[in-house]
């Protein structure tokens, strides 16, 4: 198997947003090799690379690259797990599909805690015009039939809900009236700042950086995967690194059954949450 880099940071230390000669020394020197692992069964290579928390985007991608310089194989897959928002350019196409079923998956668990199911709920997703959205949707239409695109760019969204129709059967509300996609939702996904929110809707964050301390609603922005092998706890990311280069893996349900993989922790800021 290809090898695979997986860059990840030390969550104790601040983000910060910076580019300049002095910020570009420093990230230079916090870049590190942290750990090796080879995986016997798949006869696969995993770096672990540290780079620090800089989320100004010319500094992320410089970082990136340095941290790519690490492993001599130009065709590592990659495996970011720093700020979702950038990193999420980098995966590749089983990455992004494994995200989603994981943004859907912990989300039907949620709901099904609430005595409801996720068909019959209404799932807000905002902005849903947002690509990290997009595969997201298609999965939520494989569940659900109530989905409500919220966004500005209502054209776009006219012409994604005739595409759904057509390869789903299923008609999504379009709105960019936020007041009404929020107060008529059991669930959101959210890609944008949704704290001005008073009402407890459980919330997917995209953003995985986003911090709050409204204690009373549900939030999520992570999940973690177990597998009875060498690491046995997984992220989505270095999970759908190694996924994406099996054969088997076009219906990822049935890829992660086979493999005897299962949803383990739902998280948000790095805490396990209890339900």
């Amino acid at each position: 198997m290809l090898p695979i880099i997986y860059i990840t940071t030390n969550k104790n230390k601040s983000i910060y947003k910076s580019n300049n000669i002095f910020t570009k020394i420093k990230d230079r020197f916090s870049i590190n090799l942290e750990e090796e692992i080879f995986i016997e069964k798949f006869n696969l290579n995993i770096f672990n690379i540290c780079i620090p928390q800089n989320i100004n985007k010319q500094s992320y991608l410089r970082n990136i690259s340095i941290a790519k310089n690490f492993v001599k194989n130009k065709k590592a897959i990659l495996a970011p797990k720093i700020y979702r928002k950038f990193d999420y350019n980098l995966f590749n196409d089983f990455q992004k599909r494994l995200f989603a079923f994981s943004v859907v998956k912990s989300l039907q668990l949620i709901l099904r805690l609430k005595n409801k199911s996720i068909r019959n709920s209404y799932i807000t997703v905002y902005d849903s015009s947002d690509n990290v959205n997009k595969c997201i949707i298609q999965e939520l239409c494989k569940h659900c039939k109530c989905i409500i695109l919220l966004s500005k760019k209502l054209n776009n969204m006219f012409q994604l809900r005739e595409d759904i129709i057509k390869k789903y059967g299923v008609a999504c509300i379009i709105t960019s009236n936020k007041e009404y996609a929020f107060n008529n939702c059991d669930f959101i996904i959210a890609s944008r700042d949704v704290s001005f929110l008073y009402k407890d809707i459980p919330i997917w964050h995209i953003n995985n950086l986003h911090i709050s301390n409204n204690f009373n609603r549900i939030y999520i922005d992570d999940v973690t995967y177990s597998w009875n092998i060498d690491n046995n706890i997984f992220s989505i990311e270095l999970l759908g690194a190694i996924l994406s280069q099996f054969n088997n893996n076009e219906n990822i349900e049935n890829c992660l059954k086979e493999n005897k993989i299962c949803l383990n922790e739902i998280k948000f800021n790095n805490k396990i949450l209890n339900f």
